[in-house]
């Protein structure tokens, strides 16, 4: 099947175009249209309007063309970068310069996920230029991206019929093969690369992955340490190269970089090498930001005792998801660590409110958290200065705290009755109290704790959660013993 032809079939079959490719009237791809008027336009786009309003550069020396693509890339943000480009393809008049262009607006268009426009202008892109390699292995990238292999080993292929070296078409061969677990085609594909380039980094990354699938821990690191040992001279040709810095503005992750170094990351730290596992995983977050490498690193610090620089981790996975659970609580378990009580507690709260429904997952989610969020309050309370409170008076509160506390609880069911009464009654007794009282705060937060405890552990052990879950949460004695603290506290000046 002719490239051109699977693309276009590759993109009819995508069912959500999005609406803006097609105008109202015409349903053809649409264009938007920018005025050259010189005083309204920015610096870059005067060159663009210098440039093509001298009618003799429209078919004038790919250099200066190259240089509008890169002044393009350069801007800040991609929705400029995209209108700079449309202005470079509208005048430009097609050839390779188009076909660079096109290649850059497609890679824009991949980057920020919009997949059916970056197919339309890698298509576009090897119409302009039927020989343009690295056009059809973005395309392959793509194909990749949405699982379809097959297409991409045909496109792999195809670039093999222009140039027959062209090595990462066997590499990703190769990928190709391991992919069908077909291993030892996939290692021949991978040693013709090298035979050829001895530090080929995806070649090497392939050889990588296939040592750890067979549980060769020292060979992958030697392989994936191969692979990177390159990385940095790479970007001082980025400067003069026009491929080099169209590639830099493609898809996410389509790094053998960043994947062969977070790969190292993981590997020394199944070897108990703590340093080189974060050395490599921050190596692999200067190439791209990703949520998982933060959140790996933040467990390392927390796991030896480094809160402090875990936090700094911790805020970069905020930043990145502010809803994400597993950084909200490395955070507060951080704080915690670090003393620094209220904020910790507030962090276990913003993490309740994420996980408050009451299906098994969150439910067991929640009482794993229970125990640090019960010890902060109690922390908390401890650094209070103790009030007295008289068990039998009644006249601030409806009920007398003697008729709360006079016998202990037995079971967990009895427990969550005595805390609910427990947090109503101190409820009660902050509005009838003045000046506020941090000590009766604090009593309330810690209530507040163990009557959700108790009811969450009561809703795990009558839902159809597995029994290994249950039993992890049937020892009851941190509750019990923070109930006997708070009566405790709350009766220790009683005359």
């Amino acid at each position: 099947m002719n490239i051109l032809t699977r693309i276009t079939r590759s993109l009819n079959k995508q069912t959500s175009s999005p609406s803006f490719l097609y105008s109202a009237q015409s349903k053809q791809p649409y264009r938007r249209q920018y005025l050259f008027r010189e005083n309204n336009l920015t610096s870059i786009d005067k060159q663009c309007y210098r440039y093509f309003s001298n009618s003799n550069n429209r078919n004038s020396d790919t250099a200066s063309l190259n240089q509008l693509i890169i002044n393009s890339l350069n801007t800040d943000g991609e929705d400029e970068s995209l209108k700079l480009l449309n202005n470079v393809i509208e005048n430009s008049s097609g050839g390779n310069g188009s076909s660079l262009a096109y290649r850059a607006r497609g890679n824009l268009y991949a980057k920020i996920g919009d997949i059916y426009n970056s197919m339309i202008n890698y298509q576009k892109a090897v119409e302009c230029d039927p020989k343009s390699t690295k056009a059809l292995l973005a395309t392959a990238k793509i194909f990749i991206s949405i699982n379809d292999w097959d297409s991409a080993k045909s496109v792999y292929q195809h670039i093999l019929s222009i140039d027959p070296n062209y090595l990462a078409a066997y590499s990703w061969l190769g990928f190709y093969e391991l992919e069908r677990s077909n291993v030892e085609k996939a290692k021949e594909l991978f040693n013709k690369v090298l035979e050829k380039q001895a530090n080929d980094s995806e070649a090497l990354m392939g050889l990588g992955t296939i040592a750890i699938h067979n549980e060769n821990i020292d060979q992958s690191i030697d392989y994936f340490n191969r692979a990177v040992q390159d990385y940095g001279n790479d970007i001082k040709q980025e400067e003069d190269d026009i491929d080099t810095i169209i590639d830099k503005h493609g898809l996410p992750n389509n790094s053998p970089y960043q994947f062969c170094f977070s790969k190292l990351g993981s590997l020394y730290r199944y070897k108990g090498d703590l340093e080189s596992s974060i050395r490599n995983y921050e190596k692999a977050l200067e190439i791209e930001a990703n949520l998982d490498e933060l959140l790996i690193i933040t467990d390392i610090y927390l796991e030896q005792n480094q809160p402090l620089q875990a936090l700094k981790y911790i805020d970069q996975s905020i930043m990145m998801d502010p809803s994400n659970v597993k950084a909200i609580v490395n955070k507060a378990v951080a704080l915690l660590a670090l003393q620094r009580y209220q904020e910790s507690l507030q962090e276990f709260m913003n993490f309740k409110s994420l996980v408050d429904q009451d299906d098994p997952t969150s439910l067991i989610k929640r009482l794993v958290i229970y125990p640090k969020m019960i010890t902060c309050c109690i922390l908390i309370l401890n650094q209070t200065t103790p009030i007295s409170f008289d068990t039998t008076d009644s006249t601030t509160t409806s009920t007398p705290l003697s008729a709360i506390i006079n016998s202990p609880p037995k079971d967990i069911d009895q427990l969550l009755e005595k805390s609910v009464r427990l947090h109503d009654y101190l409820v009660e007794k902050r509005k009838n109290t003045q000046p506020p009282q941090p000590f009766i705060d604090s009593l309330i937060d810690l209530t507040v704790s163990l009557r959700d405890a108790c009811q969450d552990t009561i809703k795990v052990s009558q839902s159809n959660v597995n029994s290994e879950f249950k039993t992890q949460f049937q020892d009851h004695t941190l509750f019990f013993n923070s109930y006997y603290l708070i009566t405790n506290k709350m009766t220790k000046f009683d005359q």
